[in-house]
């Protein structure tokens, strides 16, 4: 197993997306606003436990979330940003346009069918719970009390799956990077990272969302509709932020696995 290096990769990562923050908020600006809509049209029309659903109506969102991932990796590995920048020899601007666009297009679509498999999961796992609970605890069948062991096992194996869309973005083949990070274990440092760039914005969520809203009024749901529209608002927000900055960190992390150099700091 190659190392990783988690804190130097999460600290460059996070040190990336505050240098290049104009950037980056020129980029989110039209997605941000497709996602909020998408994600208050599936949070009224759905219901909260038809993940395929919402996942259809979300759609529009994951393109445009892949769009901008697919985006910041270009920035991470060559430097590029967008909208393309000619430097003025013809031949060397198509190559580099037209890797380009294929690494965009095909980051995107991996983003996007990523979202759509872990709706798939969640439903599998919402119905085998609703499952379950049909029975006495002490009468569970065997085979659904072996189901309900294994998802979890599954979802810690196939973390490092998720970040499909990393290689797919730089035009790297995807199934030399699957045999790369074959190993169980290789979801560990990756899920550490994700932790690192999902906690701290989990927190100030809470913290902007406990400063306009009552927090007990979140809790029981007695929220008005400007309210829940400001509670979506954030939580796009939220969604967005962990995104990016874990496809940064994370990206960098999987340099030298991809063949490229190594985080900066870093030492093999």
């Amino acid at each position: 197993m190659k190392k990783f290096h988690i804190l130097d990769s999460t600290m460059e990562g996070h040190r990336l997306v505050l240098t290049h923050w104009r950037y980056i908020l020129r980029l989110v600006a039209v997605p941000l606003v497709l996602k909020i809509i998408c994600f208050s049209l599936a949070t009224n029309l759905a219901d909260d436990r038809d993940f395929i659903l919402q996942a259809l109506i979300m759609l529009p969102s994951y393109l445009a979330d892949g769009w901008v991932c697919a985006h910041m990796l270009r920035l991470v590995y060559f430097n590029q940003t967008w909208p393309h920048r000619p430097e003025g020899n013809a031949d060397k601007d198509l190559a580099v346009l037209q890797d380009k666009a294929r690494g965009i297009m095909a980051g995107t679509v991996s983003f996007a069918l990523v979202k759509f498999i872990m709706a798939g999961y969640l439903a599998i796992t919402y119905t085998l719970l609703s499952a379950i609970e049909q029975y006495e605890r002490d009468a569970v069948p065997t085979s659904l009390f072996f189901a309900a062991f294994i998802l979890p096992v599954f979802a810690f194996w196939a973390f490092r799956l998720l970040w499909i869309y990393i290689p797919a973005s730089v035009n790297r083949d995807i199934k030399v990077f699957l045999n790369t990070i074959k190993g169980f274990w290789y979801s560990v440092p990756l899920l550490s990272m994700w932790l690192l760039c999902f906690f701290p914005l989990y927190f100030l969520f809470n913290i902007v969302a406990s400063v306009f809203i009552d927090p007990d009024v979140i809790v029981s749901g007695t929220a008005t509709m400007y309210q829940n529209l400001l509670l979506d608002i954030l939580r796009v927000l939220m969604d967005t932020g962990v995104s990016i900055l874990a496809t940064a960190c994370i990206g960098i992390s999987l340099k030298p696995h991809l063949g490229f150099a190594a985080p900066k700091g870093t030492s093999h």
